[in-house]
C-alpha cells in the first residue's frame, strides 16, 4: 500500500512540475483531500499604471478588467503578445499562466482639437521675393514664393522660426529678396519687424528666421521641440499650408528612414543623409512644416514630396529632428531650452 501511495505521488510530482499553472493542496490531509491548479493572469495596461494580476482555477475564464485610460489613446483590446498581433478569447478557458497587453488606436479627433487650440497658433506662411535692379535703379519683383514654417522659441518681441533653406532662398539670377511673414491668423510681418535669415543651410535644407512679432494678449505661440526621431510606425501629423491653404492637419505613420533620391537643386536643397518618409499627405507649400507627434512636439520639418507621375501623393520627405537639433547647435540658434 505504501509502495503505490508514494508511486501516486511521485507521478502526480512529475506531472505538476511539468504544467505551465502552479497547483495549491486543497484539503486537510484526509482522503478527499485534492491539488487544484491556478493559473495568474497578468494584465498590462501599458498606460504607465501597475499591471493587474488575476488568478483562476486552470480550465476556467478569465473576466476582463475595466477599460484602461490611456490620454488621446482609444482602447481596442487586450493581446497576448507585446506585439499585438493576437486579440485573446475571454470565452476560452485559461490553462496557463498569461501576460495580456492592452492595445490602443490613436484618438484622432481628440489630437486634431489639440493641434488646432495647441500647436496651430505657431504656424506661419512664409513669402520669398526675388527681384532684379532694373533700368534707373528699380526694383522690380520677379519671382515670389511661399513656404510653411513653425514658431519654436520666442525672446522678449523677437520670434524664431523653422522653415526650409529653399523657401528662403532667392533666385539664382536675382539681386535682391524680401519676405513677409503670415500668422495663424492671417496677420503680416515685413521688412518694418526686422525680418531676418539667421541661419540656412542646403545640406539641411533648414533656415532659421527671426522676427519682431506681437506681445500681452496677442502674442504668438511657440511650440516644442521633440528630443527623439519618430519611431517606424508610429502616427504623425503634418502641419502646413500647402497651395494656399492655411493651417491644415493631415495624418499618417513614419514609414522608413532612407536617403532621398529625389533630385534637388544645388546650393538650394542637397541633402544627402537618411531622412523621415512619412505618409502624412502634403503637397506645394508644405516645405518648412513641421512633423508633429501625439504629444504636439516638432519630430521632422518637411522638405518635399514624392509623387506618382500622375501627381498623386506618395509620401513627405523631412528632415527627422536629430538632424534638425544639429542643424541648431552648428549655427548656434538660441533654442529656450
Amino acid at each position: 500500500m505504501k509502495k503505490r501511495v508514494f508511486s501516486f505521488l511521485l507521478i502526480l510530482c512529475l506531472m505538476l512540475s511539468f504544467s505551465a499553472c502552479s497547483y495549491e493542496f486543497d484539503g486537510d490531509g484526509g482522503a478527499s483531500s485534492f491539488f487544484s491548479a491556478t493559473c495568474t493572469v497578468t494584465f498590462h495596461p501599458e498606460n504607465g499604471e501597475e499591471n493587474i494580476h488575476r488568478t483562476v482555477l486552470s480550465g476556467e475564464r478569465v473576466s476582463s478588467p475595466a477599460d484602461p485610460a490611456c490620454d488621446g489613446k482609444i482602447f481596442l483590446g487586450w493581446f497576448t503578445d507585446p506585439t499585438l498581433t493576437e486579440r485573446y478569447d475571454f470565452s476560452a478557458g485559461v490553462t496557463h499562466d498569461l501576460d495580456l497587453y492592452a492595445s490602443y488606436l490613436s484618438d484622432y479627433a481628440a489630437w486634431l482639437n489639440r493641434l488646432t487650440l495647441d500647436f496651430v497658433p505657431a504656424t506661419v506662411t512664409v513669402y520669398t521675393a526675388s527681384s532684379k535692379t532694373g533700368r534707373f535703379g528699380l526694383e522690380t519683383t520677379t519671382s515670389l514664393k511661399s513656404g510653411s514654417g513653425v514658431i519654436f522659441y520666442r525672446n522678449a518681441n523677437y520670434y524664431y522660426l523653422l522653415t526650409n533653406n529653399h523657401v528662403v532662398t532667392k533666385d539664382a539670377d536675382a539681386t535682391g529678396v524680401s519676405y513677409e511673414i503670415e500668422d495663424y491668423r492671417g496677420a503680416t510681418y515685413d521688412a518694418t519687424n526686422q525680418i531676418q535669415v539667421i541661419a540656412s543651410d542646403p545640406d539641411y535644407d533648414l533656415a532659421v528666421v527671426s522676427f519682431a512679432g506681437p506681445t500681452g494678449e496677442n502674442a504668438l505661440s511657440t511650440v516644442s521641440l521633440g528630443t527623439a526621431d519618430p519611431a517606424l510606425g508610429s502616427p504623425l501629423a503634418a502641419v502646413g499650408q500647402p497651395n494656399g491653404q492655411k493651417n491644415a492637419v493631415t495624418f499618417g505613420l513614419a514609414e522608413t528612414y532612407r536617403v532621398s533620391d529625389l533630385q534637388e537643386e544645388s546650393g538650394v536643397s542637397s541633402v544627402s543623409f537618411p531622412v523621415l518618409f512619412h505618409t502624412a499627405p502634403i503637397s506645394q507649400g508644405s516645405s518648412g512644416g513641421a512633423v508633429v507627434d501625439e504629444d504636439l512636439n516638432i519630430v521632422a520639418i518637411n522638405f518635399a514630396e514624392a509623387s506618382n507621375q500622375d501627381g498623386s501623393f506618395v509620401y513627405g520627405l523631412a528632415v527627422p529632428i536629430s538632424r534638425v537639433r544639429e542643424f541648431l547647435t552648428k549655427y548656434e540658434v538660441p533654442t529656450g531650452e
